[in-house]
Parts: structure tokens; C-alpha cells; sequence
């Protein structure tokens, strides 16, 4: 299935790039204790950010986008649920 919203795509592969770089700089480097608590708040919205991308695109919400496109081509109405009747069809 090709990804139709580019826009998030490009911010998920941003937020994944800025985790990574974030994350080998305090692995490689010691931070200065002045700059400590910015690189761990960056860190914190960042794991954020990347754990929502991955919930989207490997989670539910990327495979019902896909059933609601699937519907859409195909021009069939969703599935009737069991209290949706109305009294006239009883």
C-alpha cells in the first residue's frame, strides 16, 4: 500500500533521525551539567514522538487507514452493527 500523507512520513523519519542522534551523543559524549536537564526533556519528547510514529505506521491505525480505502474503492457501505436498526425493520 503506498503511504498517501508524505508530510508524516518525513516527520517520523525526522523524529527517528533526531531519537538516534540525541541518543549517541549522550552515549559517546558526556553532556555539560548546565545542558543535562535540555538533552534529557529533548530525549523524553523525542522517544514520544517516535513511539507514536511507530504505533501509527505498524499499529491499527495504519491498517484501518487501509480497510477504510479498501471500502471506499469497492462502494460498500459499512457492516451494519446490531443495535443500528431502526423499528421500522423490525
Amino acid at each position: 500500500m503506498k503511504i498517501k500523507n508524505g508530510v508524516a512520513a518525513a516527520l517520523a523519519i525526522m523524529a527517528m533521525t533526531g531519537f538516534l542522534a540525541v541518543f549517541l551523543s549522550l552515549a559517546l559524549k558526556e553532556v555539560p551539567a548546565a545542558n543535562k536537564d535540555f538533552f534529557n526533556t529533548a530525549l523524553i519528547a523525542l522517544v514520544g514522538l517516535v513511539g507514536t510514529a511507530f504505533g501509527f505506521y505498524l499499529g491499527s491505525s495504519f491498517g484501518s487507514a487501509a480497510k477504510n480505502d479498501l471500502l471506499a474503492q469497492a462502494n460498500m457501505p459499512p457492516p451494519a452493527i446490531a443495535g443500528d436498526r431502526k423499528k421500522e425493520e423490525l
